[in-house]
């Protein structure tokens, strides 16, 4: 099958500079990269899929345990299975994940797209799949949808891109900056 023991793969969040909350209503904003979060893949010892997140300081075993929508990781857990539907993987694989992020829970700088972003290119690193950055957007996009409802797109595109960009809701605007 060929993965690897460990794998640690990460994405940053973002902040933006100009049109906070404009941009979900198509008016452009500029964004930028800042701080990351990191997602580790290993084997499970025992369990099927352990999700370990350090910033909530809770370990869940998703094996066991389905998170409610109300549930602060549900997002996470829904992005690990859809990776691996994606990936076509199933549920056979015995796996932890650690989430540990340096970015702030809440605070508008994109910890649900990054720590998405991070697990899904820990799966992909540590299962030896490649992703297309367009796939990778539209995984990352599912759980932007679960934690916002109707977001932007901004967050994924800043984070996968880690560049500055000038974004618009319509993806012909998009213009990453040097």
């Amino acid at each position: 099958m060929g993965f690897q023991m460990k794998t640690t793969a990460s994405a940053c969040g973002k902040v933006i500079l100009f049109g906070e909350h404009a941009v979900v209503y198509n008016s452009p904003a500029i964004a930028a990269p800042v701080i990351s979060v990191h997602a580790n893949v290993s084997i499970a010892e025992s369990e099927k899929f352990i999700l370990d997140a350090r910033n909530y300081s809770r370990e869940i075993n998703l094996s066991k345990e389905h998170l409610e929508k109300s549930d602060s990781l549900f997002a996470s857990q829904e992005t690990i299975f859809s990776t691996l539907k994606h990936f076509k993987l199933g549920k056979r694989q015995k796996i932890r994940i650690i989430i540990d992020s340096e970015i702030p829970i809440e605070a508008g700088l994109g910890s649900g797209a990054a720590v998405a972003i991070a697990i899904i290119r820990a799966i992909s690193v540590h299962f030896k799949k490649k992703i297309s950055n367009n796939d990778l957007y539209d995984l990352a996009f599912k759980t932007e949808e679960l934690h916002h409802g109707t977001p932007s797109g901004v967050d994924p595109t800043v984070i996968i891109n880690e560049k500055p960009v000038f974004f618009k809701k319509d993806p012909k605007t998009l213009e990453l900056l040097t």
